[in-house]
């Protein structure tokens, strides 16, 4: 006692933190002096074993009670707080299924699980309900499904459905304008005949002004005129 006075520590702890060592010893009066000596906190290692322990019987007791309540909770539908998922006992109570109501896409958990469950609940996070509500619940997840889509999309639906066309998508060719069409008189067109007499009435008119008309016209008759002798 002197002695772990001494040292500042209790030998009721030193005792108690190390007794499954110190029942061991061949020499458990040298082995507990060196432990005296030591610079070790005994009695803050008890007290953190002590916690830790503590720790340990309240997540088994809460482990316990979420077992308990998930086997109340089998055979029932719950919805989130936004009404837009499913959740429900399956499994025996072994996996929680998550269905999106609008998808209806299940997701499931199966492990540590129960607890949060169990939490969700009692802080109302989750709540039961029956069946017509769960309907109208999914015919509204639904609908708001629609609605954001449509924003989007500029209001065209991406979302198959059973009256969807199964057949492969064809690339239509893009319908582009035509051009606009230049305006030529009559004389125009008569004088473009003139100058190619082998473009036929229905043929298309190549798009030359009367000004172009004459002036090439014009050069083929110098062309043909017979050269004067120098005076």
């Amino acid at each position: 006692m002197r002695e772990a006075r001494e040292q500042g520590k209790r030998l009721s702890e030193v005792v108690e933190a190390t007794w499954p060592h110190l029942a061991k010893a061949a020499r458990p009066i040298n082995y507990l002096r060196k432990l005296l000596a030591s610079p070790v906190d005994f009695g803050f290692a008890l007290r953190a074993k002590a916690a830790e322990k503590a720790r340990a019987e309240v997540v088994a007791a809460e482990k316990r009670s979420a077992e308990a309540f998930v086997r109340g909770a089998m055979g029932k539908i719950f919805v989130d707080a936004a009404g837009l998922r499913q959740y429900a006992v399956d499994d025996g109570g072994r996996t929680l299924a998550i269905t999106d109501l609008a998808e209806g896409v299940v997701r499931r958990s199966v492990a540590s699980w129960q607890v949060a469950f169990m939490q969700s609940v009692t802080q109302r996070t989750l709540r039961p309900v029956t069946a017509r509500e769960l309907a109208q619940l999914r015919d509204a997840a639904t609908a708001l499904r629609d609605r954001e889509i449509a924003a989007k999309t500029g209001g065209v639906s991406l979302v198959p459905n059973q009256c969807a066309s199964r057949e492969p998508s064809r690339a239509w060719p893009l319908a582009l304008p035509a051009p606009p069409a230049l305006p030529t008189s009559p004389g125009a067109v008569t004088r473009v005949h003139e100058v190619r007499p082998g473009l036929g009435k229905h043929d298309q008119v190549r798009l030359l002004t009367s000004t172009a008309a004459e002036a090439l016209a014009a050069l083929r008759a110098m062309r043909k005129l017979p050269a004067r002798s120098p005076v």
